[in-house]
């Protein structure tokens, strides 16, 4: 699990992967890929730029199941703004539980995508 951030916006993303985070990384950053990744589009799109030394692992887990659904959780409490799918958004009924005890403060209204 990491979370990269554009260089020159600020605009986040949070991934997951079992790869290195160094291969996952250099993946985002080659914006010639024929499918690139929301990072990809995102500085394909702007001509901006990846914030390496800011990318971080904020998680370890090495079962696939688990990692998806931190993902999930972390991408629902954070609402990083790149992310643009939520294969795995976790149910409306777990919401304010993931809020309070991950203990993030935003969290995305569903009903306007907007960050409250």
């Amino acid at each position: 699990m990491y979370k990269i951030q554009c260089k020159d916006c600020g605009q986040d993303y949070i991934g997951e992967t079992a790869r290195p985070f160094e291969i996952r990384l250099k993946e985002h950053d080659n914006i010639r890929r024929v499918s690139p990744t929301a990072v990809g589009d995102h500085l394909r799109d702007t001509g901006r730029t990846l914030n390496f030394s800011s990318s971080l692992i904020i998680a370890k887990e090495d079962d696939t199941l688990k990692r998806r659904i931190r993902e999930a959780v972390e991408v629902h409490c954070q609402a990083p703004t790149m992310n643009r799918d939520n294969r795995n958004e976790p149910p409306v009924i777990y919401w304010d539980v993931f809020s309070r005890v991950f203990h993030h403060t935003k969290s995305r209204d569903k009903t306007t995508n907007s960050i409250t």
